[in-house]
């Protein structure tokens, strides 16, 4: 130890810059001298690689007044080194900082483009009605009628915080959309646990679209505020017919049919066989269905029409309208006009009744004590046999009848 005290301060200097970073660390705790002189060391080749990376960034504004020094101690000398290194830190460190910056507004705006990207799959009509929908604040209606709807556009819209308190949906004349997409959407959306009215109109749905429809959406737990079902103008037939007789059936449990008083099936095709599949699937009765509308069905038949009603005695509004109804369908139907009927607006305009049928339907309004409103408007029945069911004084509730 003592020869190596013994060695000039500039040649220390040089053995200690050859040491690692450990050993220095452990050379500082020996004495103050050594701490001094590996510092001086240390701190110079520290400066001459600062200096050299200066002059190669060409950054006139960090250089390092060395002519400051001059005149101090050591110590002193050593802290102004110190703070240099800190500043030239805190510069490095703000340059990795808005390197990272710059990646990450990158990012931003390459996902700023995917939006816009996926935005522009989207149709204009789209984007407005996106537009519209994003900006209401309480919405509760939506009606949703037009052919150039896409399911991508109805993945969007239905992604939408506002429809959480929607009420009443409809969405129609949109064959292009997957009924199976759709229940799905319905299904996780939020809004479906509110929806008192669902119209699904003018959407080219089948039978196999209603199994559909009903597993992934209708007979779930989710849907138990739903009062009005709207599956007008589609091609709804003898099987779909069953399937919604099934799930609107009370022995079934099913929540729907708790809560369902309304069911449009109007222009589609039940035929007679449909509303025999309807009503046989109902067997037990039905504790909530009010309003039942079947026209533009091509119904000629009207007895199962009537064992419908018995087997759903809430029944107040029927419409038969547009269909195929003759003198035998009013026979079938007369009973239940008599003695077991809830029935309050009943509508058989643009049939096929004649004056024999007006007469037998005028004989058993003289025993009805619920209807109120009939309609039996463009029907082959004569003048003289309007003016007589007109005229008829012994009708107990009849408010209103247009013929």
């Amino acid at each position: 130890m003592s020869n190596f005290d013994s060695l000039p301060n500039e040649l220390k200097e040089k053995i200690f810059s050859y040491l690692s970073l450990e050993e220095c660390r452990n050379i500082c705790f020996v004495n103050s001298e050594w701490q001094s002189i590996y510092f001086q060391s240390r701190n110079e080749l520290v400066i001459e690689d600062i200096e050299i990376k200066r002059k190669n960034d060409n950054n006139e504004e960090n250089e390092l007044e060395l002519d400051e020094n001059e005149g101090l101690t050591e110590f002193e000398i050593y802290k102004n080194k110190i703070k240099y290194l800190k500043k030239e830190y805190e510069k490095m460190k703000k340059k990795d900082n808005s390197k990272d910056d710059s990646n990450n507004n990158n990012n931003n705006n390459n996902e700023g483009n995917d939006e816009e990207e996926d935005n522009e799959k989207i149709n204009e009509e789209e984007k407005a009605l996106l537009h519209f929908v994003n900006n209401c604040r309480r919405l509760k209606k939506l009606k949703m009628s037009s052919r150039f709807l896409t399911t991508k556009g109805i993945m969007y819209i239905f992604s939408s915080n506002p429809l959480q308190l929607l009420t009443e949906l409809c969405i129609g004349y949109c064959k292009e959309i997957d009924i199976k997409i759709l229940s799905k959407l319905l299904y996780d959306s939020s809004m479906i646990e509110n929806l008192k009215m669902l119209g699904l109109t003018s959407m080219g749905i089948t039978d196999s679209d209603i199994i559909v429809l009903i597993k992934t959406l209708l007979n779930t737990k989710k849907v138990r505020s739903l009062e009005y079902l709207d599956l007008s103008k589609n091609k709804i037939s003898k099987g779909g017919a069953k399937c919604l007789g099934y799930i609107l059936n009370d022995s079934k449990n099913t929540t729907i049919s708790k809560s369902l008083t309304g069911l449009d099936l109007s222009y589609n095709q039940l035929n007679d066989n449909g509303v025999s599949q309807l009503t046989n699937a109902f067997s037990g009765k039905n504790s909530t269905l009010f309003k039942l509308n079947l026209s533009h069905n091509n119904i000629t038949k009207l007895k199962p029409v009537a064992h419908l009603i018995r087997c759903c005695t809430p029944i107040s509004h029927l419409n038969l309208s547009h269909n195929m109804i003759t003198h035998l369908g009013i026979v079938q139907f007369v009973p239940i006009l008599q003695y077991d009927c809830t029935i309050e607006h009943l509508d058989l305009s643009y049939n096929k009744i004649s004056d024999h049928s007006a007469m037998l339907l005028a004989r058993s309004l003289l025993l009805n004590t619920t209807l109120k409103y009939l309609r039996l408007s463009e029907n082959p029945i004569s003048h003289k046999i309007t003016l007589l069911m007109l005229n008829v004084p012994s009708f107990k509730t009849i408010r209103e009848i247009v013929i």
